[in-house]
């Protein structure tokens, strides 16, 4: 895949910033108070895991020389800066909605990094007896955004995955969810392989899913 003429191929440290701003995070340039609109140029990540709070702060740091403001009563740290924002803009979509896997900016270390954060938030891990079942996943109201994902992992790494719709909304009010799994077992390999997690307790998880297909194979 190829960047366009005007934006450059995301760095890992950029890519990985941004998989974590359409998982948990929020893409604020301006904010309404009280009738008007005002700028408010903000990164903000909801996530309970200091460990994934750390990496964040790390990567702002890394990349603008930005000290974030950690809240973990919260759960969520915060990045201020300007140039930050209007740095990360052009790679938008953002919004819980809106987000897209930046396909056309990546090449295969940052779709690796990107994909890495992004899991992190909207992902987890299924371990199942039957090891048919166990499933990498991630849930989302986007549609269009999961589907980008799911053409991320087929185009850079050749990871089969599904999309199915979650059961309909309880409420008229809310949105219909989404749900795309990592299902085939040579696909799940590929991606404890090739993506992995930052998170701590999902990446053990995942090695418990490796080391149960690895068993079944030796015993089949």
């Amino acid at each position: 895949m190829e960047a366009s003429e005007k934006l450059a191929i995301l760095s890992p440290k950029k890519a990985a910033l941004h998989g974590m701003i359409c998982s948990d995070g929020h893409f604020c340039m301006f904010a309404r108070n009280r009738g008007k609109v005002h700028a408010s140029y903000r990164i903000v990540l909801a996530e309970p895991n200091a460990e994934i709070r750390k990496l964040f702060s790390r990567l702002v740091w890394e990349i603008y020389g930005l000290r974030t403001r950690d809240k973990p009563g919260l759960g969520i740290v915060r990045a201020f800066g300007i140039e930050m924002m209007r740095d990360l803009l052009p790679y938008g979509p953002y919004g819980k909605l809106k987000w897209v896997a930046p396909l056309g900016h990546l090449n295969r270390l940052s779709a690796r990094a990107w994909a890495r954060s992004y899991f992190d938030g909207d992902g987890d891990v299924h371990f199942s007896a039957v090891i048919s079942k166990c499933r990498v996943r991630a849930k989302s109201v986007n549609l269009p955004g999961l589907e980008s994902v799911k053409a991320l992992l087929w185009s850079f790494f050749k990871i089969e995955c599904k999309i199915y719709r979650i059961k309909k909304p309880a409420s008229p009010n809310w949105s219909q969810a989404y749900e795309l799994d990592i299902i085939t077992l040579e696909s799940l390999l590929k991606y404890e392989e090739l993506v992995g997690f930052n998170h701590p307790a999902k990446r053990r998880k995942l090695r418990q899913v490796v080391k149960a297909i690895e068993l079944s194979r030796r015993l089949s």
